[in-house]
């Protein structure tokens, strides 16, 4: 079994070294909190499970969809793995309803790529 430092994880998963040590406190990584070290396999497999909604996340904020400031703001900050109760105290909106905004910019990206390809269809 190959471990990495929790620095090296922290970096891999773009997140501050004490979220990776909650992370292995909590279960969503395997390894020892008190040496500092990660299973490698578990981060690889934790990172697959999450990247395809962050990606998504991440294609919205590069493309040219027109997001209001509230929505590009709770989409970066998701982005970055912030926790959706911590984003909707900074919006004044419950983790419910930052999860709503996040699935109906998602969505409205989805539809806009979709109508993008019927109209290339047609050319």
């Amino acid at each position: 079994m190959e471990n990495i430092t929790v620095a090296q994880a922290a970096q891999e998963l773009g997140i501050g070294q004490h979220s990776v040590f909650a992370y292995l406190r909590n279960g969503k990584l395997d390894g020892d909190v008190k040496t500092g070290q990660v299973n490698a396999k578990s981060l690889h497999d934790y990172q697959v499970k999450i990247t395809p909604h962050h990606a998504e996340i991440l294609q919205v904020l590069d493309s040219d969809t027109d997001l209001t400031e509230r929505e590009r703001d709770i989409l970066e900050r998701r982005a970055r793995f912030e926790k959706l109760d911590k984003i909707g105290a900074a919006h004044g909106i419950t983790k419910s309803r930052v999860s709503a905004i996040i699935k109906r910019v998602l969505a409205r990206l989805a539809a806009h790529a979709e109508s993008q390809k019927s109209l290339a269809g047609l050319l």
